[in-house]
């Protein structure tokens, strides 16, 4: 008894210990909670200069730029190093050190600390990182913890010695009625939860107000703080912006209006949180400018806020946090098995929970199972999770992701990442004159490469790939801006010098010149006028040349598209008629039943684009129309229909619970496949129904992805997101992608050729697939099939050793 008493002694006082040496170790330890709008960012950098020394971790990487380049201004820039995934820049006499706080370089011993917006704990992907660096990261002589009140009973928790102060907003926030785009006041953000819905609300915006800046997380700091100037200089009055508005942009707003209030969080759509939707409506009112939030026109007649949450938000005062997430940081590298389990070790308190399994730890799990890195030394497993922990900034589907680290990984096995390699993917990213999608792709991928250049040990030349890659990141940057402003703000609205337009004017095909410069073009019954004639004349007097110089051959266009119009599809699910885009898709009800919007079409009457929304309509319905089967067979009556509205593909999992049997011969006369998980109509497989299928499934999963379709290949490398290349028809297995009824096949011939094992391995498959046999081996792997000297085995049944 007293043994057992003990024993629980001793482990309350470890326990005891252990929290107290989390909670500052002998330094001073603050936390400085509030709501937006209350100087908590602004308390801490006049800390930060009074000792001379110290360390801030923000969020977004845009956020630590922009305190980077405050500090810069009042103590100078070689005193302040900003350190980010992507950027580092490291004066040799830097005393400040202005860092994402996943970059955050722990081992820099400095006298202050500052952690930002610490309710990001709670974040089910990044919220492990902001609880690490709380729990083990410490200024030798204080360390600041800002973020929301709704911290306060964790805080009081998990840090029991830390001073706590509680702060008030500076102005009052205020619920507001329902406003259509119209009518939205001036200095007003309006938030959309997707890049698709991010540009529509923009070009509508445009048509009405003149213009609109835009901002959403993928933008660098040039192409942001560009976008952001465009809105503070008054040029633009509006500002239309993802929820990377709410972790502490500064703007000077008055108004923020909803578009939506649901977001997909990497894995589904869910509602926002009362907190989330509070963070974000507390950006309206600066400093003592009273602030109003509400929801656009088009969102209330689909949603509403409740009297309850918009009273939270109003005094910005939400439920408290129990849990954060939670990952173990010290790590074993001695062996794969050790890793894996070093990463599950469980946090001292409950309040800390395990963290889902991360992209990194995924990662890690996949690459580990490849034959050449199974037998790792220790260095080699540290090696495998620096590889495994390059972000995936594209975020378009794993496979391509784990394809890029298996090859980052082998070369440096080798030594270096392959200069010859490195050179040809910056070629493909110098072309700057793609379009916003492909320039925000671009900037993905050039952030990708700069990550790569900051670890010096992995490049031969780490400062020349640091210098390529800032200078691709500034001429990104600066067209995507150029592009945006083009697209989003129309100029005809602005008031501008009269100036006298060019007697010479010419027309070459679809584009208008003058001696000077090219006036603009023809583009889906608009006219879009150049920069440069924009800068010049002004773009009012641009517009009403190329509207003049138009107008014909506009109206004769839309003639022949009535008379004789031949449809097709074009790259963003948009609607071409005789090649000029005229109308696009965006998620809708159902698969089948997307939503349509016309183009602006200026140079045309109301009443004719509507003329072309209605045939463009007509169009999509016959086209949707050739996927729906007539069949009189009752008793596959509902499975036909529930292949048909998910557009030929399910999981035998998702059929409902009927004593209806698969029988395998109706359901091939009914045209329907199978495979031991799956169900597929086999038409739906060939190539004239790929495309339509394909912008069917972009809209409803909402990603932008190439016309390109596979035709009749079987097998091969895509870059689909997983669950619409899953609805395409397609099974990602070891690194490739095949098609369902070939991977059927694949089951069938397998069944009959490895049935009790070891058998030598069989090598016709190679041929269906056009693959090579080290990738044929990572196929039989994927499937289950265990592979040894000795030849292949079955992969193992349930209930059998």
């Amino acid at each position: 008894m007293y043994i057992l008493v003990f024993v629980l002694l001793v482990n309350t006082m470890s326990k005891i210990s252990e929290a107290v040496m989390q909670s500052g170790g002998g330094t001073l330890l603050r936390a400085l909670l509030g709501p937006t709008n209350t100087g908590k960012t602004h308390r801490a950098i006049e800390r930060l200069i009074a000792y001379g020394s110290g360390m801030m971790g923000f969020p977004l990487r845009l956020l630590a730029r922009e305190i980077y380049d405050r500090l810069c201004k009042e103590v100078g820039d070689q005193k302040v190093a900003l350190i980010t995934g992507e950027e580092r820049l490291e004066p040799e006499e830097a005393v400040f050190w202005i860092c994402t706080v996943e970059s955050m370089p722990s081992h820099r011993a400095v006298p202050f600390v500052v952690i930002d917006e610490i309710q990001l704990a709670t974040h089910p992907k990044r919220g492990h990182i902001f609880t690490d660096r709380m729990l083990n990261l410490r200024g030798t002589r204080e360390t600041w913890f800002l973020g929301s009140d709704s911290m306060l009973t964790l805080i009081e928790r998990l840090f029991p010695v830390a001073e706590i102060e509680i702060l008030s907003r500076f102005s009052k926030l205020s619920y507001t009625s329902p406003k259509r785009l119209e009518s939205l006041p001036k200095r007003t953000a309006i938030i959309a939860f997707s890049a698709a819905e991010l540009y529509s609300l923009a070009d509508a915006i445009r048509r009405i107000h003149g213009g609109v800046a835009v901002v959403l997380g993928g933008l660098s700091p040039k192409a942001r703080n560009a976008q952001v100037q465009l809105f503070e200089s008054g040029e633009v009055d509006y500002l239309v912006s993802t929820d990377a508005i709410g972790m502490g942009l500064n703007l000077e707003l008055r108004y923020v209006f909803f578009d939506s209030l649901r977001k997909f969080d990497g894995k589904e759509y869910r509602d926002l949180l009362p907190w989330e939707l509070g963070q974000i409506a507390g950006r309206a009112g600066r400093f003592r400018k009273e602030g109003f939030f509400g929801l656009t026109a088009s969102a209330a007649n689909q949603m509403s806020l409740s009297p309850d949450v918009i009273e939270a938000i109003e005094q910005q005062s939400f439920r408290p946090f129990f849990r954060i997430w939670y990952r173990n940081s010290s790590l074993d590298f001695s062996s794969m098995a050790l890793l894996k389990e070093s990463l599950q070790k469980s946090g001292f308190s409950k309040a800390l929970v395990p963290s889902r399994m991360m992209e990194d730890e995924c990662a890690l799990h996949a690459l580990s199972s490849i034959s050449d890195v199974k037998q790792l030394t220790e260095s080699g497993i540290r090696l495998l999770w620096d590889v495994c922990r390059i972000p995936d900034y594209r975020q378009e589907g794993t496979e391509r992701h784990l394809r890029f680290l298996v090859k980052v990984f082998r070369q440096l096995r080798q030594g270096f990442i392959h200069e010859s390699w490195i050179e040809h993917s910056l070629r493909r990213l110098s072309n700057v004159n793609a379009d916003i999608e492909g320039l925000m792709r671009m900037l993905s991928d050039i952030r990708t490469w700069s990550y790569i250049a900051h670890r010096s040990e992995w490049i031969e030349h780490p400062v020349s790939l640091q210098s390529r890659t800032k200078e691709l990141e500034e001429a990104i940057s600066s067209s995507l801006h150029r592009r945006l402003s083009e697209r989003f703000i129309d100029y005809r609205a602005k008031k501008s010098t009269p100036i006298d337009l060019p007697r010479e004017i010419r027309i070459q095909g679809d584009e208008l010149h003058c001696a000077q410069c090219k006036i603009g073009e023809l583009k889906n019954f608009s006219f879009v006028s150049s920069v440069r004639s924009n800068q010049r004349f002004g773009l009012k007097k641009s517009h009403a040349l190329g509207r003049q110089a138009f107008r014909d051959k506009a109206q004769q266009e839309f003639q022949n598209i009535v008379e004789d119009g031949i449809f097709s599809w074009a790259e963003g699910n948009r609607i071409l008629a005789n090649g000029v885009g005229i109308a696009y898709l965006s998620k809708g009800k159902t698969i089948t039943q997307p939503n349509i919007h016309p183009f602006g079409m200026d140079l045309l009457l109301p009443k004719q684009k509507n003329e072309l929304l209605v045939l463009a309509q007509r169009w999509l319905k016959q086209q949707i129309s050739t996927l729906y089967i007539t069949n009189k067979n009752k008793r596959y009556k509902g499975l036909i229909y529930l292949l048909q509205e998910h557009l030929g593909v399910v999981q035998k999992q998702e059929l409902p619970k009927t004593n209806t049997r698969l029988d395998g011969r109706s359901l091939k006369s009914l045209g329907i496949g199978q495979s031991s998980r799956y169900l597929y109509f086999r038409a739906f497989l060939k190539p004239r129904f790929q495309t339509l299928r394909l912008v069917l499934l972009s809209c409803w999963h909402k990603v932008s992805v190439s016309l390109t379709v596979p035709g009749n290949r079987v097998s091969l490398h895509l870059e689909w997101p997983d669950a619409l290349g899953f609805q395409m028809g397609w099974l990602p297995v070891g690194g490739r992608w095949i098609r369902i009824d070939v991977y059927a096949k694949l089951e069938r011939f397998l069944r009959k050729e490895i049935d009790k094992g070891p058998k030598e391995i069989p090598m016709q498959p190679t041929q269906w697939l056009g693959c090579k046999k080290e990738e044929w081996l990572g196929i039989l792997t994927a499937m289950g099939y265990r592979i040894r000297d000795e030849g292949v085995y079955p992969p193992r049944r349930r209930g059998k050793r």
